[in-house]
C-alpha cells in the first residue's frame, strides 16, 4: 500500500494507534524520542559519548567535550581552535544557536576532517531542527570513518524522520545487535515496519524493546501490533499490562 505523504514517523504512530483513535501523549514523535534516548547513551562510547543538550551541561561534560574535539588539532592551531569551541558552547548555553553554528564552522575550517567536531555540529543541527543540513555532516563522517556507529544512528533517525525508510533501515539493521543502541534501534524499526503495515516484523522489534526497557509504552505498542495481527488474547494481555503498570496510560482502555 502507498505510504502516507507525511514528513514524520509520527505517521507510523497514527497507524499503530488507529484502533484506539490516538496514542497517549507520552508516546511522542520520533525526533523528540530520539533526542532523549541519544542523550542517555552509555558513557562507555569513547567517540562522542553524549549529545550536548541546548541547556548548560555539567562542567565535566564541557571539559571532556573540548578535550575530545581538540585532540586531533595540531598544537600550533590548538589555542585558537579551543577558543572557538569554548565560545560556541557558551553561545549554545545562552540559546544563541545561529551564532554558535557559525563559530563551529570557523573551527571546522581549522580541522576539516575532525570526526568529533563534525558529529557535534550534526548533533547541534539535529537538535535545532536543521536535520537536512545535519545529514551532510553525518555523511561526511561516514566517508572519513565508515564504521562510526553514532553517525549511522543519527543519520538513520533523520532518514526515518523524513520517510527515507529504505536507507534508514540499512543503517539501523547494521546497529540492531549493538546493546547500547538496542532499545532505540528496535523501537524505530518497529515504527517503520508499522508504517509499512508489516505487523509481524513490527511486533518482533517491539518485543525486543522490552528486553532493554520494560515500560507501559512498549506493552502498548506490542498490544497494538498483536491487535493488527488479530491475536486478540495476546493484545489484551499486553494492553492490560500497560494499564497495570500505569493507570494513566488511558489509550489502552479503548482497545
Amino acid at each position: 500500500s502507498k505510504l502516507p505523504a507525511e514528513g514524520r514517523l509520527q505517521a507510523g504512530l497514527h497507524v499503530l494507534g488507529a484502533p484506539a483513535q490516538a496514542l497517549d501523549s507520552r508516546v511522542v514523535e520520533i525526533r523528540s524520542a530520539a533526542q532523549l534516548l541519544l542523550q542517555n547513551l552509555h558513557a562507555s562510547q569513547t567517540t562522542g559519548a553524549h549529545l550536548l543538550p541546548v541547556e548548560q551541561p555539567a562542567e565535566s561534560q564541557i571539559e571532556r567535550l573540548i578535550r575530545e574535539i581538540s585532540a586531533p588539532v595540531p598544537d600550533a592551531k590548538k589555542e585558537i581552535f579551543t577558543r572557538l569551541i569554548t565560545e560556541s558552547l557558551r553561545l549554545l548555553a545562552n540559546h544563541e544557536e545561529k551564532q554558535a553554528l557559525r563559530t563551529l564552522e570557523r573551527a571546522l575550517e581549522i580541522s576539516p576532517e575532525n570526526v568529533r567536531l563534525l558529529l557535534f555540529i550534526a548533533e547541534t543541527r539535529f537538535q535545532t531542527d536543521k536535520s537536512e543540513s545535519a545529514k551532510i555532516y553525518l555523511e561526511t563522517v561516514l566517508q572519513i570513518e565508515p564504521p562510526n556507529r553514532k553517525a549511522k544512528l543519527l543519520l538513520a533517525l533523520i532518514l526515518a524522520d523524513g520517510l527515507e525508510l529504505k536507507r534508514a533501515k540499512k543503517y539501523l539493521l547494521e546497529l540492531v545487535s549493538e546493546n547500547d543502541f538496542g532499545f532505540v534501534v528496535n523501537y524505530i524499526l518497529g515504527l517503520i515496519s508499522a508504517l509499512e503495515a508489516d505487523w509481524k516484523t513490527s511486533l518482533e522489534h517491539f518485543k525486543q524493546t522490552l528486553s532493554f526497557l520494560d515500560i507501559p509504552e512498549n506493552h502498548y505498542l506490542i498490544g497494538c501490533a498483536y491487535f493488527q495481527l488479530n491475536k486478540l488474547k495476546s493484545a489484551s494481555r499486553h494492553l492490560q499490562k500497560a494499564v497495570e503498570t500505569d493507570t494513566n496510560f488511558a489509550d489502552a482502555w479503548f482497545m
